[in-house]
């Protein structure tokens, strides 16, 4: 047909978005159930391919609850003092511990840790200045009507995070 221009529309197929997250369990025990989302990025049209699956749903904790008859959970005590650090700066160590009052049985829940390493004293030391030990005294500078002489000596270590500050160096 003279005249006449036809248009046909490409297919266009539907683009979902990245899974979310799983939600939490429904339950603890006995069985619960976890659902995940996405969304729906683009519509197709044109005969495009249609959009799978935006919600997906599984089971989870399908493990049987534990009943008071099934055991005993571990009991353990108030955690203890810390100990003293095991050195004054610099970055050290102390540690505290707690005891088994009872152990688990009978498939109970198993003891938490007994003891934790933590670090203190953490700030650096202070660092005191040394220097070096005087020169000899170098020659006098007249041969007489009060000449000088003088020596020296060199910051082996200069003074850090609080420390004794050099004295003089001549």
């Amino acid at each position: 047909r003279e005249g006449w221009t036809f248009y046909w529309r490409l297919p266009v197929d539907c683009a979902v978005a990245d899974w979310s997250e799983w939600s939490n369990c429904t339950a603890e025990c006995g069985g619960g159930s976890q659902q995940r989302e996405r969304s729906i990025a683009r519509q197709p049209s044109s005969n495009g391919k249609g959009c799978p699956a935006v919600k997906q749903t599984r089971r989870c904790s399908t493990h049987g609850c534990r009943t008071s008859e099934d055991g005993q959970d571990c009991t353990v005590s108030a955690w203890g003092e810390w100990t003293a650090c095991d050195a004054p700066c610099g970055g050290s160590l102390h540690r505290r511990s707690r005891e088994v009052l009872r152990p688990s049985s009978g498939g109970g829940s198993s003891c938490p840790e007994l003891s934790e390493v933590e670090g203190c004293n953490t700030e650096p030391c202070a660092i005191d200045c040394q220097v070096s030990e005087w020169t000899a005294f170098g020659e006098c500078s007249q041969l007489c009507d009060g000449g000088v002489q003088s020596r020296s000596r060199k910051v082996l270590q200069p003074a850090a995070h609080s420390g004794r500050q050099c004295p003089k160096l001549y």
